[in-house]
């Protein structure tokens, strides 16, 4: 779209035995079209970041899930660590109370 502008702009650059007329008719399409190719590219611009916004979303979901899967296993292994400390201060208690008795 931007080599549509070339033409006009060459004519711009040089507008020998061209009358006012014509360049100011020219600069007013070269505008025209300028603003389209402008207006064109920020529409490309803000797709571009609703992609990046929804893929960063995207990107999100299984790190949260990793995250509670993280977490519910570490709530199981805290469980068993109290369950297995707990074992071992009951049978610690028990070889404590032997010992005294002998």
């Amino acid at each position: 779209m931007e080599a549509e502008l070339l033409p006009f702009e060459a004519a711009l650059e040089s507008p020998e035995g061209v009358d006012h007329d014509q360049v100011r008719a020219i600069r007013d399409e070269f505008n025209a079209r300028k603003r389209r190719i402008d207006s064109i590219k920020f529409e490309i611009s803000r797709i571009n970041q609703a992609l990046h916004r929804r893929e960063a979303v995207a990107e999100q979901d299984p790190r949260i899930a990793e995250y509670i899967s993280g977490m519910e296993n570490w709530k199981t292994d805290k469980e068993e660590l109290l369950a297995k400390r707990e074992s071992l201060s009951v049978r610690l208690e028990l070889i404590s109370k032997k010992l005294w008795r002998i």
